[in-house]
């Protein structure tokens, strides 16, 4: 009877296991986050001159030896000779002032190496060296031309990994003769990061924004595809800048498929807040029908709300229209309603807060030049709202491969 008691019980659990729900996979699978403590006993420093802090003449891995370093998202120009903004190593935009962050890995075999960069602002570096990132934050770079250390690494081959805000382009990388530079690894999942300014970039000096943080948290390779201004219907012209267009210009969208992202991320925008709302929802229905069978996801109107006017009600609207383009999309994976959620709350900013919200936290700068977009501590806040939806998006492997 016992031996009879068990087998039945042991046919329920197989019945049991057999009728429960599959488990499904979902984005989180893919994600391989940054280590949060620091690589240890590793300093990051910077200076204007590095060579009698090396042994002998320096090596220098010139910003065109494409063999030793590896851009993910892109391949790095020259830029037009005499203009000090664009000297050295930037990627090929797709018009306006995109993309703005510049993404390469490494390996060396140097206890010290020097990055060498110029920026026409104080920006951000971050650095990472094997999966450790060597500053809590992301490291200041003063306007100019510097060198960026970092020393005390240890022995053996390190892969070093760096991120350079808008406003600073990477020169070459400095490390003594012995020393053995060699690409760092393919990316294994990339996401395009497209839409208006609130995808561009960040505010000074933490200019590398959103997808940064986005990369921290994610481990994937960012490829940043937004324009400031621009929307669905607005193509940015009252920036002043001509080379702007929509989210679906035929320029973007080649820009897009040429970084062939794994997923995309569209963001926005309050920049169509004055097009009338079924031409938003149509102009949003043909981009993502542009991107199929691509698998997006979709953010819409951003949560950002203002002392002078805190209804916005015209961006309500044309919110609404997007999210009903996303939903009848078959390609777009997840709609993300940041604006109905409320993810940001008061009418203030940093520099004219308000004490209503956590915008007087997340949005805005100290000097007052912008009260807007998000500071640093609104890109670190608002990439962990957008991780914590990703991650449980369900994924099936489709998409496009990033080899």
């Amino acid at each position: 009877m016992r031996k009879f008691s068990s087998v039945f019980v042991l046919l329920v659990l197989l019945l049991a296991g057999c009728t429960s729900a599959p488990v499904v996979e979902t984005l989180q699978s893919k994600m391989n986050p940054y280590e949060t403590s620091l690589y240890a006993g590793a300093t990051l420093t910077h200076q204007i001159d590095v060579t009698p802090d090396f042994t002998g003449s320096p090596t220098a891995v010139l910003w065109d030896d494409f063999s030793k370093i590896r851009y993910p998202a892109g391949t790095p120009v020259s830029a037009v000779a005499g203009n000090p903004h664009l000297y050295g190593c930037k990627l090929t935009g797709t018009g306006g002032d995109n993309p703005q962050s510049l993404y390469g890995s490494f390996r060396i075999t140097a206890e010290k190496f020097a990055l060498m960069v110029t920026a026409w602002a104080s920006t951000d570096i971050t650095i990472y060296v094997d999966r450790k990132p060597l500053t809590v934050d992301p490291y200041l770079v003063p306007e100019g031309q510097y060198f960026v250390v970092a020393d005390d690494l240890g022995a053996g081959s390190h892969l070093v990994e760096f991120i350079l805000g808008w406003g600073a382009n990477f020169m070459q990388v400095v490390a003594a003769p012995s020393a053995r530079v060699t690409p760092g690894p393919a990316p294994t999942f990339t996401i395009g990061i497209t839409g208006d300014s609130f995808a561009d970039s960040g505010l000074a000096p933490y200019y590398a924004g959103l997808s940064r943080e986005i990369h921290r948290l994610t481990g994937w390779t960012p490829i940043q595809l937004g324009q400031g201004s621009t929307g669905y219907t607005n193509d940015g012209a009252s920036s002043g800048d001509a080379s702007k267009s929509v989210f679906g210009s035929p320029q973007r969208l080649a820009a897009l498929e040429a970084q062939d992202p794994d997923v995309v991320l569209v963001i926005g925008s309050v920049n169509d807040g004055a097009a009338a709302t079924a031409v938003v929802k149509s102009a949003a229905a043909a981009y993502y029908e542009a991107l199929a069978p691509r698998p997006v996801i979709v953010a819409g109107v951003e949560p950002v709300y203002a002392a002078d006017d805190p209804t916005y009600s015209d961006w309500d609207a044309v919110n609404a229209e997007i999210i009903a383009a996303a939903d009848a999309a078959p390609n777009v994976i997840a709609v993300i309603d940041w604006r109905g959620e409320d993810w940001l709350t008061g009418t203030g900013s940093v520099s004219d807060p308000q004490g209503d919200g956590n915008q007087d936290t997340y949005i805005g700068d100290v000097p007052g030049t912008d009260t807007s977009h998000p500071g640093y501590q609104g890109q670190r806040y608002l990439a962990e709202r957008f991780v914590e939806r990703i991650m449980a998006i369900p994924w099936s492997g489709a998409g496009p491969s990033t080899e």
